[in-house]
């Protein structure tokens, strides 16, 4: 598919890239976007009163696969992003499990920087939940860089432009342009 506009892809990364510097809530919204078309059935649950989302971003294939979505808020120390990253893969993985008992595949996705105190939390769950456990999952964190290669690259130019609005008209582009 993306063989019909090798040239303009690096564009494309860059506006990805871009709409990953948001914080909170946009990052999310973005992530959910994209989600949207990637998914035929995806569906983000409105969060209810103490239940909240039930540390659910988005469901998809027919509920087999649980998002969780986390976009860095600004801080000033990396640490402290760090800790809450890890707190936050743990709290909506647990939360998820109570909530939505029937996935089968677990992606967090997220802005932040992925460092060794997140990476020990995802892999503390993945070998709880690893082949010939009593409830085996695939877990996966996903940072901007995994959404690109993994969906985002993947799509067809005309869902490309749906999404980063603005791209100059390749298909009427003339060499003496």
């Amino acid at each position: 598919m993306m063989d019909t506009i090798p040239n303009w892809l690096d564009w494309y990364n860059v506006r990805h890239q871009k709409s990953c510097q948001a914080s909170g809530e946009q990052f999310e919204d973005y992530v959910n976007n994209i989600l949207s078309y990637f998914h035929d059935d995806f569906i983000n649950p409105v969060p209810i009163g103490r239940y909240g989302d039930g540390g659910c971003d988005g469901l998809a294939d027919s509920g087999e696969i649980l998002y969780a979505c986390y976009g860095r808020r600004p801080s000033t120390r990396k640490e402290s992003v760090e800790k809450t990253l890890a707190k936050k893969i743990r709290n909506d993985f647990v939360r998820g499990k109570q909530y939505w008992p029937n996935f089968l595949k677990w992606r967090f996705i997220t802005n932040a920087p992925v460092g060794p105190i997140a990476i020990s939390t995802l892999l503390e769950l993945q070998q709880e939940h690893k082949a010939g456990a009593e409830r085996p999952l695939e877990i996966r964190v996903w940072d901007t860089e995994n959404l690109w290669k993994n969906i985002i690259s993947n799509f067809d130019k005309n869902i490309l432009n749906e999404i980063y609005p603005g791209v100059p008209g390749v298909e009427n582009l003339e060499l003496s342009d």
